[in-house]
């Protein structure tokens, strides 16, 4: 199961709590991106379980999306490059 929730910051321990009373295990991973696309993206992974601590790592903050479960595991690294690495491939791209 893949479940992706749009501006769901605000409500991150309610998210978190009715998910795990539904039966989802607290270590299914999770991700958070706040800015996606932007030159201020931040990008941040965990478990469910973690979900309240994730929402307190700097950069975190609406507009996010908060996507749960297994896919989480498929290199959010490659589809979520950190800043200063977009950075470097956009000055090389115009040097």
């Amino acid at each position: 199961m893949t479940l992706v929730i749009y501006m769901g910051v605000a409500h991150a321990t309610q998210i978190r709590a009715r998910l795990l009373a539904a039966g989802a295990a607290s270590t299914t991973p999770v991700a958070v991106v706040a800015n996606a696309t932007r030159p201020d993206e931040c990008a941040t992974t965990g478990t469910l379980g973690a979900l309240a601590d994730l929402m307190r790592e700097p950069g975190i903050a609406s507009p996010a999306i908060i996507v749960v479960g297994d896919v989480v595991r498929c290199s959010v690294a490659a589809a979520f490059p950190r800043r200063d690495d977009v950075a470097q491939n956009a000055a090389a791209a115009t040097a």
